[in-house]
């Protein structure tokens, strides 16, 4: 409330660790209901998207989809460094994106096991 007696809706928040104040509207011109509208739009937007479908991935566990599998990626014919990531793949045992990242400094081979 102002001292002339005027109400204005604000909405007080921090951008960039700096306070800011935003008018929304004065009393009673604009509801409540439209400060908060105002304030958030998204609950009109909710369904407005359809939801992501998640994928899953599902693991060879059976032994003869398992040396399908091995025969498979023996016999790919890609590039270079992608042909050996799949051979070295079922040596490690790491999932393809730890095998992406990985360093020789990591990788000893003297020490197999």
């Amino acid at each position: 409330m102002r001292p002339n007696g005027s109400k204005y809706l604000r909405l007080k928040y921090r951008f960039g660790g700096k306070e800011k104040l935003l008018a929304l509207g004065v009393y009673p011109e604009t509801s409540l209901g439209q400060a908060r509208a105002k304030r958030d739009p998204c609950p009109d937007l909710r369904g407005a998207l359809p939801p992501v479908k998640q994928k899953h991935f599902s693991a060879v566990i059976e032994p003869k989809a398992i040396g399908v599998l091995l025969r498979a990626i023996d016999g790919y014919q890609g590039q270079f460094v992608a042909c050996s990531a799949l051979k070295l793949a079922p040596l490690v045992f790491v999932r393809p994106g730890e095998l992406r990242k990985a360093e020789w400094l990591g990788i000893d081979l003297d020490r197999v096991e």
